[in-house]
């Protein structure tokens, strides 16, 4: 092999792939705000500290051309927002958490 190519090769096999997995919702959690079907997230409607209602909309997640609104399971305030606009979220992924 030419140095060139034995550079090359020895660059890629240090270069590693880290996956990072996005939290899962914790069904016993009242709080957790999950992903019911894979998806992309098209718009948010709330920040964090912000206070909800329960049925607030939080948040619309599209899949196949269609879009499902997320609301609020309890009432409370945001303590956390795990994703923005235009991410991608699998089924289960945690999207918020609710603080009663």
């Amino acid at each position: 092999m030419p140095p060139a190519a034995d550079f090359l090769l020895s660059t890629f096999s240090l270069l590693r792939v880290v996956e990072r997995s996005h939290p899962k919702v914790d069904p016993e959690n009242p709080g957790h705000v999950g992903a019911p079907t894979a998806g992309l997230i098209s718009s948010i409607t709330v920040q964090v500290n912000h206070p909800v209602e329960r049925g607030a909309k939080l948040l619309t997640l599209e899949a196949m051309k269609m879009q499902s609104n997320i609301y609020a399971p309890i009432s409370g305030k945001i303590s956390k927002l795990l994703v923005t606009p235009g991410q991608h979220v699998e089924a289960k992924d945690l999207l918020a958490v609710i603080a009663p």
